[in-house]
Formats: structure tokens, sequence, C-alpha cells
């Protein structure tokens, strides 16, 4: 494990990692997520550096931040959680910039996985990590969080396509040197506009399966629904930088694709279910919930392009 005693108050001596952690209003989930950061056994220096971007209570978090030795409290003031990952990169120190949720709870060998693969294979230059998704009562999920566990944060997948999420990221200085910051126009999406164009530039993109984050399970159908809007009007303001969102609002694709039943999801839960041990009843939950998932998100998306398509997000 990182030996603490190289540690000069807030400031780490030399780091080879810095990781970036945005927060808004999430004081006790940031807790889980730091107390897991300082259980790390990691086999290099790392800081910890947590942007608060306007939360009500900035006095706890600095309560909070103040008993981790390997933590760095700053604010960012422009709203939205890209403009506070640009605020940390703008002081991390680190060769290797690794990006984290608030609400996410690292595996103990999570940044040790990610900085040996990075060591033993130095032609990549971003990496997704795994994502575990986890229920609020772990033997009693609702239909919502079983529905998560089957489609959320397919990292894997998702680096297939040349595009990953900052819920778990590793990213080499570098990248952020030749091709700037995250774009901040969005409340949502800037992760995948970002590695998206890294991939494009010909950044390579690599999975390890190795380096897990643990993240909890959206819990009902509201929180599904905020998630469904907050992503599509991430997806529909950075459409045109965006390759991979451009194809989605083309109009083509929403209508021919989108008005389709969602056949590849419903094979996809049923092989899932044979591994969950859940039952015939929650997996028609979870079938259900693909159908509003799908129609859901044909609605706003075609409202989004009639220009009749309403936003409240944060």
């Amino acid at each position: 494990m990182y030996n603490n005693e190289k540690l000069e108050g807030k400031s780490i001596v030399n780091p080879n990692i810095s990781v970036i952690v945005p927060v808004y209003n999430s004081p006790y989930l940031l807790g889980k997520c730091l107390d897991a950061l300082s259980k790390q056994t990691c086999c290099t220096p790392f800081e910890a550096i947590v942007v608060d971007n306007c939360s009500d209570d900035f006095m706890e978090l600095q309560q909070l931040c103040a008993q981790f030795d390997i933590v760095k409290l700053v604010r960012e003031f422009n709203i939205g959680s890209y403009a506070a990952r640009n605020k940390g990169l703008s002081i991390a120190k680190g060769s290797v910039i690794v990006f984290t949720d608030a609400d996410c709870i690292p595996t103990p060998g999570w940044l040790k996985e990610g900085w040996l693969f990075l060591e033993e294979n130095p032609d990549t230059d971003l990496l997704a990590g795994k994502v575990d998704i986890f229920p609020k009562a772990p033997n009693k999920p609702t239909i919502v969080e079983i529905f998560e566990s089957f489609f959320s944060f397919q990292q894997e997948n998702n680096c297939k396509n040349g595009i990953a999420t900052t819920a778990n990221l590793f990213i080499r200085r570098g990248v952020f040197e030749d091709l700037g910051n995250f774009d901040t126009s969005s409340p949502s999406g800037g992760d995948i506009e970002f590695t998206q164009r890294a991939t494009v530039r010909g950044y390579s993109l690599n999975y390890a399966h190795n380096a897990v984050v643990k993240h909890p399970a959206r819990h009902n159908l509201k929180d599904l629904r905020l998630k469904i809007e907050r992503v599509n009007y991430g997806v529909f303001l950075l459409r045109k930088k965006c390759p991979f969102m451009k194809k989605q609002f083309e109009l083509k694709t929403i209508i021919f694709k989108g008005a389709m039943p969602p056949l590849l999801d419903i094979k996809k839960a049923w092989r899932d279910s044979k591994d969950a041990n859940i039952s015939i009843g929650e997996l028609l939950g979870v079938f259900a919930i693909l159908f509003f998932n799908k129609y859901y998100t044909f609605i706003l998306r075609m409202g989004y392009i009639l220009g009749i398509g309403k936003n409240n997000i944060r």
C-alpha cells in the first residue's frame, strides 16, 4: 500500500496518479468513496482531488475531506460536472488522470490494476474499468435495480465503439495536453464526446475488467426517468460534436430504430437472468422497463428534433 508518510499536508510528493472526483450535495456517498480511496493497495503515489460544484453545505464537505490525508478539496462555481472535472485537471499533478464519481466505491485494487495495465501496455492511452452495479438491499433488489444491473455502464461494449464513461476512466495526461479538456456545454455526455474525440484522433482505448468501481443502481422508476432525460438531453446538445451521438439523432435512426421493439435487449435480459437468480415476474418487469426506456427515449428525441422538448437538468 502507498505509504502515507510521504504526504506533506494536502500535497502528495510527486504523485503518478491524480484521481478527480466531482461532487454536488452528496457528502454521505462521497464519504464512502473517499474511504475506499484511502484503502487503495496502489503501488505508486497518488493524490485525490475532490471538486465541489456549488454544493449547499461546503463546510460539511471541508470537514469530511479533512479526514483524509490524500484528499485536496477545491471549488468550481461554473455549474456542471465537466466544468468540475476540468477544474481538477487544472491542478492535477499525475501523469495519469483517473476519474470516478462521488457515488462510486472503488475496490481496493482499483488504482493498482489500472496503473499496472497502463505500465504493461504503453500503447494504451485511455483505459476504461469495470463498473459493478449494486442495489440498496442486496437480497431484495427492485425491478429497476435489476434492469440497471443488466444495462447500465456497459464499459466493455462502449470501448468497442470508441467511448467510455468517467465513472471509471484512466487517461494519460498527454491526451488532454493534445486535445484539450472536457466540453462543458452539456450536463451529460461530455465523457462520451471526449473519449470519441480521442479515439477518432487515433488514441487507443482499452478495457480492464480487474480495475473495478461499484456504483449504486437507480432505485425506482423516477430515478431512472431522470437519468433517461439527462442522458438524452446531453446527446442532443453534443450531437454536432460527436459522431456517435450524431448518428443517434439522425431522423431515420430515431424513426426506424427508435420505434422498433427492444428485441435485442429482451434477448440480453433473458440471457443475463439465468445468472441473476430472478423470478419470471421480475424478468417480465425488466421487459416492461425496457419498453418504457425505449419509447420514452423515442418521445424525448422526437421532441428535441421538433423543438418542443423541455429540460430542467442542472
